[in-house]
C-alpha cells in the first residue's frame, strides 16, 4: 500500500514538472512575440513621423526594414499601405502604381482598399497632366491619353466599389476634370485633321465626342466640325440635320459661329 501511495506520488509529480517544463517553453515565446510586435510597432512610429515631416525617402527606408523583419504583423501590412503614398509623394509613379496593385491583389479585403484605389488614381492623375499638350507631330495626336484614362478608370472603380467612401466626392469631380480633358483632346486631334483637310478623319473624331462625351464643353464645337466636315464631302443633308441640331442645344454659340457653317 505504501508502495501504490508512493506510486502515485510520483507520477503526479512526474506530471507537475512536465506541465512547469510546458509553461516554461510557452513564456518565452509569448514573451518574444510581445518583444516583436513592440519593436515593429517602435520601427512603424518611427516611419509614420517622417511620413508626416515629408521626409519621403527616409520613411521608405523604415518602411522596407519594417517589412523585412515583421512580415506577418499588422504594422508590416499599414507600411505597405503607406508606402504606396511614400513613393507617389515622392514622384516615384511606377513604383507606387506596382505597389498599389500588388496591394489590392494580396489584401482584397482589406477595410482601407478604397484609400488604394484613390491614391492609384491620384498617381495616374498627376503623370496626365502634361498629355493634350501637343498635336505635333500626328503621332502625338494620335497617343490615346493613357494615364487620363486610366486615372478616370482607378477613380470609376473607386466610386462603383465604395459608393460611400470618403474619398468618392473627390473622385467624382476629378472624373469630370479628365472627361473633359479626353473630350477636348478629341477636339483638337479633329481641328488637326480639318486644318489638313482629313475631313472624314475630323467628322470621325468630332463624332466620338458626341457618343462619349456627351455635356462636356467640347460639343458644340463638335457639332461644328461636323457641320464643316459634311459640308466639304458633300453630304447636304447630314450637314443640314447636324446644324439643326447644333441650333436648337447651342443657339448662342451656332449664331456666334454661323459664318463657319455656310
Amino acid at each position: 500500500m505504501h508502495h501504490s501511495t508512493r506510486l502515485v506520488v510520483i507520477c503526479l509529480c512526474g506530471l507537475f514538472l512536465a506541465g512547469c517544463a510546458h509553461t516554461k517553453t510557452q513564456i518565452p515565446q509569448a514573451h518574444s512575440e510581445n518583444q516583436r510586435l513592440a519593436a515593429a510597432k517602435s520601427l512603424y512610429e518611427k516611419a509614420h513621423k517622417e511620413l508626416k515631416a515629408e521626409h519621403f525617402k527616409q520613411a521608405l527606408k523604415q518602411y522596407n526594414t519594417l517589412e523585412d523583419n515583421y512580415p506577418f504583423t499588422r504594422y508590416a501590412v499599414q507600411a505597405q499601405l503607406d508606402s504606396i503614398y511614400a513613393h507617389y509623394r515622392s514622384n516615384d509613379p511606377d513604383v507606387a502604381i506596382a505597389e498599389a496593385k500588388q496591394f489590392i491583389k494580396e489584401h482584397p479585403t482589406y477595410p482601407d482598399l478604397d484609400y488604394v484605389y484613390y491614391i492609384k488614381g491620384l498617381v495616374n492623375f498627376q503623370r496626365s497632366a502634361k498629355e493634350g499638350h501637343s498635336l505635333l507631330p500626328i503621332d502625338e495626336a494620335r497617343r490615346d491619353m493613357q494615364y487620363t484614362r486610366q486615372a478616370f478608370e482607378d477613380f470609376g472603380v473607386l466610386i462603383q466599389k465604395f459608393p460611400k467612401s470618403q474619398y468618392a466626392h473627390d473622385a467624382r469631380q476629378r472624373m469630370i476634370f479628365l472627361r473633359n480633358r479626353l473630350a477636348r483632346h478629341d477636339l483638337l486631334v479633329a481641328k488637326y485633321y480639318m486644318k489638313r483637310g482629313a475631313w472624314i478623319a475630323a467628322n470621325r473624331r468630332a463624332q466620338r465626342i458626341l457618343t462619349h462625351y456627351q455635356g462636356t464643353d467640347a460639343m458644340p464645337e463638335a457639332l461644328v466640325i461636323m457641320v464643316r466636315s459634311y459640308n466639304k464631302l458633300g453630304l447636304k443633308k447630314a450637314a443640314a440635320d447636324t446644324r439643326k441640331i447644333l441650333a436648337a442645344n447651342f443657339p448662342a454659340f451656332a449664331k456666334e459661329h454661323k459664318s463657319e457653317l455656310d
